[in-house]
């Protein structure tokens, strides 16, 4: 598994060394039968322990690396992507995020469509970074 957004990641600690941090990952749920529900669900619990662990990981390092007193709060949520995310800018001073970007310049084109549309719909302010 690889974290898609560590540099993001960094670039907001360096931005904001002492602030409350709040790393949201957020996924549709998958569609399944009834009959694979269970299965699923043991699934998605063992892949997001793992994402979390590498998300605490990473954390630590950018805050260790940047010697901050920020606070750092972590959500895993199965819900709409979009929604999540935009629900979370209501509070945030800045929303920080990494891109599907695959060349040196990032363009409308190479960012991802949850990126462009939290781009135009955000009330906060945004900062997008290659992965």
């Amino acid at each position: 598994m690889v974290l898609k957004a560590p540099r993001a990641l960094h670039v907001a600690f360096a931005l904001a060394r002492d602030a409350e941090f709040r790393i949201v990952h957020a996924w549709w749920p998958p569609h399944i039968s009834l009959g694979e529900i269970e299965a699923a669900r043991q699934e998605i619990q063992d892949e997001n322990k793992r994402l979390k662990e590498l998300i605490v990981s990473a954390a630590g390092q950018a805050v260790a690396s940047f010697g901050t007193s920020a606070r750092v709060t972590i959500d895993l949520v199965e819900n709409n992507p979009y929604l999540v995310i935009a629900n979370q800018c209501s509070w945030a001073d800045l929303l920080v995020m990494g891109t599907h970007s695959k060349g040196r310049l990032a363009s409308t084109v190479s960012v991802g469509k949850l990126a462009r549309h939290l781009l135009v719909d955000s009330s906060c302010d945004v900062l997008t970074s290659r992965p």
